[in-house]
């Protein structure tokens, strides 16, 4: 069964964040070492660190990004979502599924994100 609000309080702030387009909130919400596995992957490979997650999340938000759906499913220490959202000028239609895994500190130390 899935739910529009996640059991990790962090998951919550963090599409809240998002909405807001403030990208240092948001990057504030992965722990030191995390490491973003964008879909597409970048040529890069996994996005790794605060100042290269500050990056992705510079160019992703410039989108514009309106949350259509979102559906959590929880476990004890990750959290997977089902996103439908609208992006750009154009409100194209993205959907995509984010996987969270949340250390003991309550902080994002990993995300991939694959593409539906």
């Amino acid at each position: 069964m899935y739910k529009s609000k996640s059991v990790h309080p962090v998951v919550n702030e963090y599409f809240k964040l998002l909405l807001k387009r403030e990208v240092e909130p948001v990057v504030a919400l992965f722990a030191s070492d995390a490491v973003v596995i964008p879909s597409p992957l970048p040529a890069t490979g996994p996005v790794k660190g605060s100042a290269d997650i500050a990056t992705l999340y510079k160019s992703m938000l410039s989108g514009k990004p309106n949350f259509v759906e979102l559906r959590m499913y929880d476990t004890e220490n990750s959290c997977a979502v089902e996103i439908v959202a609208e992006v750009g000028e154009e409100r194209r239609i993205l959907e995509v599924v984010d996987i969270f895994d949340v250390n003991a500190d309550g902080k994002i130390s990993r995300m991939s994100v694959y593409k539906r």
